[in-house]
């Protein structure tokens, strides 16, 4: 028989068949133990705190966000599976999570929050993850299934695995499949998702640095998967694949080839493993070399700034906006409505350009943005997309740098503006700091100089109407 219940447990709780909660709080040192014919249906946010824990090999299934405040341990089973299939877009949020298995079968997609680990299997059914600057580590054993949706976004998903004489292994189902007989030893491949613009050439939006501890003499055979929606406006026949050996500055096309009914591209006779992207060939000049684009949350709205490193026959930007990935943009301003996104022509020197979008911007809402540059002949080239996350509610935020001497910035989120007090407390619990501030919504930082303290172990806390959170840093002098 179903229940509906808020789960708030101070004790270990064990269920079977099929149990169903409104929304849960895994609170303190609590554990649900979900067994493996046991499914637990959370209708709504799922946070666990202090070391609350859901253990066992059952199914999890949230329809909300999961929100991993656990200051120890972690907060879902390793060896269970933690199933999103909520009606909107999903997120989740707070300390690296270390998964057993994932499944995601939301069509509006999950975004990532926090750094997370996968044990098991990573499987995509319906709707795109959303990396959102995060990383993603697959274990040894681990494998990413995108059987209806796929990884996009800034960030990396990557694994480490031993490579001896293999035949066509598509290492964690990354989409790099590699051919050798060599020795490559441990070997690390790393998957992201940007654009590669190095030469002044446009690649799509894939890249894999593929990392062995035996690099040469490899004779390898490498198979570059792709997504259609990865092309980046670039003619798909034309696709060849480019090599960098200095982490993505320069780019050298080495060929290979196409197979544009399977989404790969084939090359064969490798000596050793870089950094790979795939480009299109002949006239791909692009007018502007993109050295950065970030796009950062302020009280006023969302401020956009990049850097060119070179820029030829720029005549200017394009701003779009977009609520979900892969959807339709909108236009939010470009050269022709703003001063600020005029370009500079031919210049050979670092050129820095900023924007503020003033717009209203819903709290917990994810928004996307895309860069564009247009030359002097009309013709508009993609540069880069990226997305911000912006905060549901109050969070503090672990302290940069950390360890740290003597000072360190702590960082903080307001759901609105009002005065909150942050304390510092050494390891046997005596207040050394207490400092009261009236801060703004969003973000804020307050820089903690701890010169007249002894090297250690530190704990510090933030204060907020309804709102409390203690987490630890260390001085070393």
């Amino acid at each position: 028989m179903q229940t509906k219940y808020q789960i708030i447990f101070m004790l270990i709780l064990i269920l079977s068949a099929s149990d169903r909660a409104v929304c849960g709080l895994v609170n303190n040192s609590a554990h649900i133990v979900v067994s493996g014919s046991t499914y637990l249906v959370v209708e709504g946010n799922y946070t666990s705190q202090g070391s609350g824990a859901a253990s066992g090999s059952g199914v999890v299934n949230l329809t909300g966000n999961l929100v991993n405040n656990n200051s120890s341990g972690n907060p879902v089973s390793t060896t269970g599976t933690v199933s999103f299939a909520g009606s909107s877009q999903q997120q989740i949020s707070g300390n690296s999570i270390a998964f057993g298995n994932v499944t995601l079968s939301n069509s509006n997609g999950l975004v990532m929050g926090c750094d997370a680990s996968v044990g098991g299997t990573l499987t995509l059914t319906t709707g795109n993850l959303d990396l959102n600057d995060q990383d993603i580590v697959l274990d040894a054993d681990a494998t990413l299934a995108e059987t209806g949706g796929r990884v996009l976004g800034t960030g990396s998903i990557s694994t480490i695995r031993t490579l001896d004489n293999i035949t066509s292994i598509n290492i964690a189902g990354l989409g790099a499949e590699i051919t050798t007989v060599a020795n490559m030893g441990s070997t690390t491949i790393t998957r992201t998702h940007a654009a590669q613009t190095g030469n002044g050439n446009q690649s799509i939006l894939r890249t894999y640095d593929i990392s062995p501890t035996n690099n040469s003499g490899l004779n390898a055979t490498l198979v570059f998967h792709y997504d259609d929606s990865e092309l980046n406006e670039l003619d798909e026949p034309t696709l060849i694949l480019y090599r960098s050996e200095d982490g993505g500055s320069t780019w050298q096309p080495v060929g290979g080839t196409v197979n544009i009914a399977e989404n790969t591209i084939t090359l064969s006779n490798i000596d050793q493993f870089s950094r790979w992207t795939a480009g299109g060939t002949g006239d791909k000049a692009l007018p502007v070399e993109l050295s950065s684009f970030n796009v950062q949350n302020s009280p006023s709205g969302i401020k956009l700034n990049w850097t060119t490193a070179t820029e030829v026959d720029n005549l200017g930007f394009i701003l779009e906006r977009s609520r979900k990935p892969n959807s339709e943009f909108e236009q939010v301003a470009s050269y022709q409505s703003s001063v600020n996104l005029q370009g500079q022509g031919t210049v050979s020197v670092e050129t820095h350009y900023e924007y503020m979008d003033y717009d209203s911007f819903q709290p917990g809402q994810t928004y996307y943005y895309r860069l564009s540059d247009v030359d002097m002949s009309g013709k508009k080239n993609v540069l880069e997309t990226k997305s911000i996350a912006l905060p549901q509610a109050y969070s503090l935020s672990q302290n940069y740098p950390n360890p740290f001497n003597p000072s360190t910035t702590i960082s903080f989120t307001m759901k609105q503006a009002g005065a909150v007090s942050i304390k510092v407390f050494d390891i046997i619990g005596r207040n050394v700091f207490k400092k009261i501030i009236e801060a703004q919504k969003g973000e804020n930082n307050l820089i903690f100089n701890a010169e007249k303290l002894t090297s250690g172990i530190y704990f510090y806390q933030l204060n907020a109407k309804g709102f409390s959170k203690t987490m630890k840093m260390m001085l070393v002098k």
